[in-house]
């Protein structure tokens, strides 16, 4: 398990945008999804062993790792959304007089919308 959260950091150390959304999304899934398994585990280790060796098993850091993992594709996903220059030029344009007329925030609802509809988790 250890293994596996260190490769993950280790593509974490890539540029965001050399990753791309859909793997980074898929990356916060399975970690989730592990933190889910590694837990459950845990859990029926514990209650499996004796007393005294229950108290020597320590899933906590491992479990935590792929939270962390989760956590930092989670920070990179949403640094590649707002660093797409579509979504920068709009951004600029807030509170200016395209964005009073409403102009604005519908191409910043429909980019937002084909980021969320590519990427369904």
């Amino acid at each position: 398990m250890i293994d596996f959260q260190a490769a993950e950091k280790k593509r974490l150390e890539e540029s965001a945008s050399e990753i791309g959304v859909e793997p980074l999304c898929a990356m916060i899934n399975n970690n989730l999804r592990c933190y889910d398994l590694a837990m459950e585990l845990s859990n029926s280790t514990i209650e499996a062993l004796p007393q005294n060796y229950a108290e020597q098993v320590n899933f906590e850091d491992t479990c935590k790792g792929f939270l962390e993992v989760a956590k930092e594709a989670v920070h990179q996903t949403v640094s590649v959304i707002f660093e797409d220059p579509g979504v920068q030029e709009l951004l600029v344009k807030l509170y200016q007089k395209e964005w009073s007329e409403g102009q604005v925030t519908e191409y910043l609802v429909a980019t937002f919308g084909d980021y969320f509809g590519d990427v369904k988790m």
